[in-house]
């Protein structure tokens, strides 16, 4: 069983990430407005809560919610990048925190640290993470919706519902794209968690309540396929477009990823030697494969006992093989004393 982490290690990780996170934030000045940012700003400068919502009712591409929010944060800190950029860094550093929170309540804490590594060193992300648009908010209360969803699964209390609407009605007024997150979380719900009358009636009434919160909004929606057609930005089908996601998704620096590359080749080349080397490998891999069939076995007797299907029992059956892991390193390392 893969062992808690200690406070120590724990606040050495939160002091790192916020300083990778801070860090950019001296680079705000260094970039100029992209026109949707200078789009907010201006708004700010010139509107009010009404003029803001009329000025998004008539546009249609986006809701008003996150307008309205952006609109009174330059009412506070002011039109410069240094200033007006931070409400994304912030957003940015509560959305790891969630992210973290995730992957640890599925898995365990590592799981959870390394989520954070692969989300805050995507230059993808860490493009648009700062910069004074829908989407570090996006991601905030998609992490949000992803946590609260999980925990209401295992107990369904009302708090955890609560904070589900919450954040999804958050969701649909910060961009359009939530749409598909919710709809991507009931195809899951439906899924992975057992049928149980009572338990799908909430759930259903959850994501109700929020497509109701949506429905004011929907008349501008129609309203702007009608009358414009569907706005948006386009890439062509193609692999070129492709090779651009995928570029735009890599690893940064690019040495970083090379690092990592070498080192995970590195691991099987010596596995590979070190298996060739040890005596007696035989039976013990007949002993490892058994207990691996008993886990395929415990894996199963899960889907037919669980209320909640195998997916929500990740974290034992993870533990079962950390702790066979950790058996065949032993094994391993005493092997090699005895060569």
């Amino acid at each position: 069983m893969t062992r808690p982490l200690s406070p120590t290690v724990m606040l050495l990780v939160a002091v790192l990430i916020l300083i990778s996170v801070t860090i950019p934030t001296f680079r705000f000045r260094d970039r100029n407005y992209h026109s949707d940012e200078v789009n907010t700003v201006h708004a700010g400068v010139m509107l009010d809560v009404v003029e803001t919502a009329q000025w998004m009712a008539e546009g249609g591409i986006h809701p008003a919610g996150w307008r309205i929010l952006g609109v009174y944060w330059v009412k506070l800190v002011g039109v410069t990048e240094g200033a007006t950029r931070w409400l994304s860094a912030l957003c940015a550093m509560l959305a790891l925190a969630l992210v973290y929170r995730l992957g640890a309540d599925l898995f365990d804490q590592r799981t959870g640290l390394y989520a954070l590594f692969l989300l805050g060193t995507v230059p993808f992300a860490l493009f648009y993470m700062y910069e004074l648009r829908p989407y570090p908010v996006l991601a905030l209360v998609t992490a949000g919706l992803l946590l609260s969803l999980l925990r209401w699964v295992h107990r369904p209390r009302f708090s955890y519902a609560l904070l589900f609407v919450l954040f999804g009605v958050a969701a649909l007024q910060t961009h359009y794209f939530a749409a598909y997150i919710l709809a991507g979380l009931a195809l899951t719900f439906l899924v992975l968690v057992r049928w149980e009358r009572g338990r799908y009636l909430r759930a259903f009434g959850l994501f109700a309540a929020i497509a109701l919160s949506f429905t004011v909004w929907l008349p501008p929606i129609i309203h702007g396929f009608l009358y414009r057609g569907p706005r948006g930005y386009t890439l062509p089908t193609n692999w070129d477009t492709l090779a651009l996601v995928h570029d735009e998704l890599q690893i940064a620096p690019p040495a970083l990823g090379q690092l990592l590359l070498l080192v995970a080749l590195l691991l099987l080349v010596g596995l590979s030697i070190g298996i060739f080397k040890l005596r007696g490998l035989v039976p013990l891999a007949g002993s490892k494969l058994r207990e691996y069939l008993a886990v395929g076995k415990h894996y199963l007797l899960l889907a037919e006992d669980a209320s909640v299907k195998p997916i929500f029992e990740l974290r034992g059956l993870k533990a079962k093989i950390d702790q066979i892991g950790t058996s065949l390193t032993d094994r391993f390392a005493q092997k090699g004393k005895n060569l």
